[in-house]
């Protein structure tokens, strides 16, 4: 017989069941200004920003943002919000480096 999540919270676009019954970490993780980590990661400055300045992401990055954020929820049991926005950005980018890493010349 197959089993149903409980569904915990639903709302308009968001929707939280329960997975596994383990603590959930309280910790704040450690963030930096996401302009001045953009502008460590591309080496120059940023012309412009879609964001405010105080806009934060975590200090911790590995290769990929997305990947990263999804191991770190896995690993110390932090909520993860996924957004479709974070979906289809990260498809672009990977079609993006698809189509350059294959150039006609």
């Amino acid at each position: 017989m197959e089993t149903v999540a409980s569904i915990l919270h639903q709302s308009d676009g968001e929707i939280s069941f329960l997975v596994d019954d383990v603590q959930v970490c309280r910790d704040i993780i450690p963030v930096s200004e996401a302009w001045s980590k953009f502008e460590e990661r591309l080496g120059s400055p940023l012309l412009a920003f879609s964001h405010s300045n105080s806009f934060e992401v975590i200090q911790e990055s590995g290769n990929h943002p997305l990947v990263t954020a999804v191991h770190i929820a896995h690993s110390e049991h932090r909520p993860l919000l996924l957004t479709p926005d974070v979906i289809w950005l990260t498809i672009a980018q990977g079609f993006a480096q698809h189509i350059n890493n294959r150039l006609l010349a």
